[in-house]
């Protein structure tokens, strides 16, 4: 598998990821750490989306899990758009390179 490859695969991933539990938000976290440290020579702006998702799923899920607590509406929303900020940078990286 290429980075291209790697990086269609977390696009995939992203679009299909659910945030309404622990277990899915640990998952997620997995599943780009996973891909995007295996992806090499990316703009910084990716690497920061990248950062910034990771860190929130860890400790959402870790809170949630620990509290035995539902995951809030607010937490799913500030989830959803650091999403939304990797699934950019990953459709821009991708762009990138493809031209």
């Amino acid at each position: 598998m290429n980075d291209l490859d790697r990086l269609r695969l977390l696009e995939r991933t992203l679009l299909e990821s659910s945030l309404d539990e622990a277990s899915n938000l640990g998952r997620l976290a997995n599943d780009i750490e996973s891909l995007c440290s295996s992806i090499e020579g990316c703009e910084s702006n990716f690497s920061s989306c990248y950062s910034s998702l990771w860190a929130a799923l860890e400790v959402v899920a870790l809170t949630s899990f620990e509290l035995g607590a539902p995951i809030q509406q607010t937490q799913q929303c500030d989830l959803s758009q650091l999403v939304s900020g990797l699934l950019t940078a990953t459709r821009a990286e991708l762009n990138r390179r493809n031209s």
